[in-house]
């Protein structure tokens, strides 16, 4: 039997939580569906355990998880943030990658005695600390990093106006990232065009396994047609995405869609799943504007996603996605998204279920349209359910991880 030791920051494995836990649990339960052997080591910064420790005990899937690990590990790495501004100078030069990834040397040092204790064939690192940290240890078994996003890409779409400061540290971080990312011996995402961007930087083998769902909840047709359209935004308000997209549609967008509605006869409601509690200016004052519904954060989502609603992807960066497609097409949810948005996973046969436009402009006048044709929703919507099973399932997506551990081996 194949014996991997898993590395994963401090998250639930969960379908149902954010910071990238969904694609952990995805990968955990895919590798033990082929039967490998599964060494855990789950790292938390100093002090911020409890919260994930909390939402795990309430988490039967995070539960299940627990009992499949052979081994599980729990430790605790400092946040080591610079305290001054000379520490950071010291740090660009002589230690740039503690700049990007402060605790990397305190992970690789537990991972070492890990690594010493349970001798595994491969290695599996969940998320860019975890990879920093295998990179820094001088020998170690074949391993695979699993990328989430390029983080040097995220503060681009974050740092928009950036100061001086975020100006010099820039190209540092993207250093050190494309560095790390180079020296894995495998890498495995989940965007189409992230994996191009990867190949770009010199990585050796980049493997793309599409976000998957759980799985796909009973739909009651009975109701239908709903008296009411309700629009649907899904995601924290906490993530650089989900805050930068959601932005743009309601400065750009949003009052158009509710007179286009208006002036059809239709209602409508934009309901934001999904923690707000932390929106900052300008996304707060957007916010108070008329029809919209704060939902706050849904364990549930069955409870709150009615089949055939429209749901928005107004990105303008191939972020902040992935997790959302199969939750909302597994849920028959009509998706009007930005060709920019679902770029990393536009698959075959895509752009016939959901409705795909250039620009965020243009959502009122399609959102307006398909709130006065529930026929045209509800085939969409089934046709989104359809494509779902077919390509963002467990089962349609663990031939892809076989095929990888197979490579790896």
């Amino acid at each position: 039997m194949i014996k991997i030791l898993f590395i994963m920051p401090g998250i639930p494995l969960a379908f149902n939580y954010s910071g990238g836990a969904s694609r952990c649990a995805q990968n955990f339960l895919a590798l033990k569906s082929l039967g490998v052997e599964l060494h855990v080591v789950r790292f938390h910064i100093n002090q911020r355990e409890k919260k994930v420790l909390d939402f795990e005990r309430s988490s039967k899937t995070a539960q299940a998880a627990l009992q499949y690990a052979r081994s599980w590990r729990e430790v605790i790495v400092p946040a080591n943030q610079p305290k001054d501004r000379w520490e950071i100078l010291q740090r660009i030069f002589f230690d740039p990658m503690a700049l990007e990834f402060p605790f990397y040397k305190s992970l690789a040092y537990q991972l070492h005695l890990v690594i010493e204790e349970t001798a595994p064939d491969l290695i599996w690192a969940e998320h860019s600390d975890a990879a920093a940290a295998i990179f820094h240890l001088s020998s170690h078994p074949i391993w695979v990093y699993s990328s989430t996003d390029l983080r040097y890409l995220i503060y681009r779409i974050r740092n928009k106006k950036a100061n001086l400061y975020q100006k010099i540290i820039a190209p540092i971080r993207r250093k050190v990232e494309i560095k790390i990312s180079q020296s894995a011996n495998f890498v495995v995402t989940g965007s189409i065009t992230e994996a191009d961007k990867l190949r770009h930087i010199g990585c050796k083998t980049v493997s793309v396994i599409p976000m998957a769902g759980p799985s796909f909840p009973e739909i009651t047709l009975k109701d239908f047609p709903f008296p009411d359209v309700k629009l649907i935004h899904l995601g924290s308000l906490e993530t650089t995405a989900n805050r930068d997209g959601l932005s743009t549609y309601l400065s750009k967008a949003h009052l158009k869609t509710l007179q286009l509605c208006a002036e059809n006869n239709t209602s409508i409601q934009l309901v934001i799943i999904g923690d707000s509690s932390q929106a900052k200016p300008p996304l707060n004052k957007l916010l108070l504007q008329k029809n919209i519904v704060l939902a706050g954060y849904i364990s549930d989502l069955s409870s709150i996603l009615r089949p055939f609603d429209i749901a928005i992807l107004p990105y303008t960066h191939d972020s902040g996605y992935r997790t959302k497609i199969p939750l909302l097409m597994g849920s028959a949810q009509v998706i009007v998204a930005t060709r920019a948005a679902v770029a990393g996973s536009l698959l075959p046969g895509m752009e016939d279920v959901c409705i795909l436009l250039d620009r965020v402009e243009e959502f009122p006048q399609k959102i307006a349209w398909l709130s006065m044709h529930p026929d045209e929703r509800r085939r969409r919507g089934e046709a989104s359910r359809t494509f779902a099973k077919r390509y963002f399932s467990l089962d349609a997506v663990l031939p892809l991880y076989s095929k990888l551990l197979n490579q790896m081996i």
